[in-house]
């Protein structure tokens, strides 16, 4: 699980960071701004989206992609409620930016990340079961409480 902390943490401060590096007179304040955003936005859509994929075993790319989308443009519905002309330029900005994040912690966390995405254990009809240590199984030994 750290290469998925490091992910959300890399996915949350890469947009601050870009207007860091930008080196406009005011990066300062528009990177804490942004990341205020971006934290926020991972702290409360990332996580519970990850802890979903999880559940279900979604660890295919397009399915991250799909998920960032959708992510990205639940964020820019709060641009709906005020007058802007240009609510689709938004929605579809904040839809790339949510793509953006969810392959960049793809790549980070999830890519050939056998502990993430390969089940723990199997267990065989009869009761055997056997635990995966990345690529290999190998059998369980019978503890004193079975005998």
């Amino acid at each position: 699980m750290g290469r998925v902390a490091i992910a959300f943490a890399v996915a949350a401060f890469a947009f601050p960071l870009f207007i860091l590096l930008s080196g406009t007179p005011d990066a300062w304040g528009g990177a804490l701004r942004v990341g205020a955003i971006t934290v926020t936005g991972v702290l409360g859509m990332g996580v519970p989206a990850f802890l979903f994929f999880r559940c279900r075993h979604w660890w295919e790319l397009w399915k991250f992609i799909v998920g960032g989308a959708l992510g990205g443009l639940l964020c820019a519905i709060f641009f709906m409620k005020t007058d802007a002309p240009n609510f689709w330029f938004f929605a579809i900005l904040f839809a790339a930016g949510g793509t953006f994040h969810a392959v960049l912690f793809w790549l980070i966390a999830v890519r050939r990340n056998l502990q993430l995405t390969t089940p723990n254990q199997y267990c065989l009809p009869g009761g055997v079961i056997y635990m995966t240590a990345r690529r290999t199984l190998a059998r369980l030994r019978p503890t004193d409480k079975d005998a």
